[in-house]
């Protein structure tokens, strides 16, 4: 497996994402992750096993892992890595871890998705199974690819079956172990010999006398598997014409039943159609008498209709001649009185008119007094005037 590239995120002391290049530090072949104690060496390492195979050194999920690994101002986990395995194909492996927005000590299962890349894209894979394609399980990868702090002793110490495992599972090399294929291979070919050398000794005893015998009694045994073919053959002619003939008498008897059905139909159909005969003979006798009488019926019902507007007609003309004899009866009086009343008006125009004439009468006795009173004044002046001229 080779790392191109790594980013991490609210995962331990980075808060803030940050994006390592491998590629560009493995240029030259070899590099070094170097910095003081906490500055976050062993987190860049724990970040690739965590976003492989879910797993850390430091941590269990019994050490409640996620909330942990998360930092205390961040609300989500994010690592993702880029790498290439053994067969030169690039893959990205996801994890990701987010916070319950309601409590702050809860921290929801992690997300994992992994990816391969297919020119530019990236295609996700149905499974997360980072064994499959890198060809390592996790404690091997620890083993061999990084191996955690304290722990290189361990992998020195290895016994021969776990050394063992590990390199097969290092170099593939369970497809060049053939000592369990072929110890099975050569106990199953002797099982099957055992079995052909079992079935072989039944005929131990048997000679070429025995052979003929036998091969007599065969030609007789096919003479009599002959005949007894022959004879079945003839059997079973006669029992294919026999079960044509119980087809054909089984025929027989349905058409009877049928047969049957039709006389008692046929008796039914010459009932009926001697009822048939009989209504018909009436309908032509009583035919036309009964047409006149629906069309007198429908006459004497339509004079009956017209009858009953006509009688409706009546009762409300009768009404309404009643309704105006009233209104009459109480108006009869008002013009009785009319010719009295005529003279009375013209009485009161009369006396209107002496009443207008008195009212003029008076008004020119008014006009006339002034009248008079100016002509005084008028001959008094003049007299005055007189005597002046007089005077002089």
């Amino acid at each position: 497996m080779i790392p191109l590239t790594l980013t991490i995120e609210g995962l331990y002391s980075y808060q803030e994402r940050q994006t390592i290049d491998f590629t560009e530090l493995a240029s030259n072949g070899l590099f070094g992750i170097l910095g003081g104690v906490g500055s976050g060496k062993s987190s860049i390492l724990e970040a690739i096993t965590y976003a492989l195979y879910g797993e850390t050194e430091r941590l269990n999920s019994r050490d409640r892992r996620g909330y942990n690994m998360m930092n205390l101002k961040s609300d989500r986990l994010y690592v993702e890595f880029d790498f290439m395995n053994h067969e030169n194909n690039i893959f990205r492996a996801t994890r990701e871890i987010k916070r319950n927005s309601k409590d702050f000590e809860v921290v929801r299962p992690a997300t994992v998705q992994f990816y391969e890349q297919k020119g530019d894209g990236w295609i996700p894979l149905e499974h997360s199974n980072a064994e499959e394609i890198i060809g390592l399980s996790y404690a091997n990868f620890k083993r061999t690819i990084i191996i955690p702090q304290g722990q290189f002793k361990e992998f020195l110490e290895l016994g021969p079956t776990d050394r063992t495992t590990m390199m097969k599972d290092i170099f593939q090399l369970h497809k060049y172990d053939l000592q369990y294929k072929a110890s099975a291979l050569n106990v199953e070919n002797k099982t099957k010999l055992d079995q052909i050398e079992g079935r072989l000794m039944e005929f131990e005893s048997v000679n070429v006398d025995d052979i003929k015998s036998k091969s007599d009694d065969l030609s007789q045994l096919e003479e009599e598997v002959n005949e007894i073919k022959r004879e079945h053959e003839l059997i079973n002619q006669r029992y294919q014409r026999l079960r044509s003939l119980k087809d054909d008498f089984v025929s027989l008897q349905s058409y009877k039943n049928s047969f049957s059905e039709k006389l008692r139909q046929q008796e039914f159909i010459i009932e009926k159609q001697k009822n048939i005969d009989i209504y018909e003979r009436a309908f032509a006798k009583f035919d036309r008498l009964l047409s006149d009488i629906s069309r007198e019926n429908k006459l004497l019902t339509q004079l009956m209709i017209e009858h009953s507007d006509e009688s409706k007609y009546l009762s409300n003309n009768i009404t309404k001649l009643e309704e105006k004899q009233k209104r009459l009866n109480e108006i009869l009086p008002y013009y009785n009185v009319i010719p009295q009343k005529r003279n009375e008006e013209a009485d009161l125009e009369l006396i209107m008119q002496i009443i207008d004439f008195n009212s003029q009468i008076e008004t020119y006795k008014v006009r006339t007094q002034k009248g008079e009173a100016m002509m005084e004044e008028v001959n008094s002046d003049l007299e005055k005037t007189l005597g002046e001229i007089n005077r002089c």
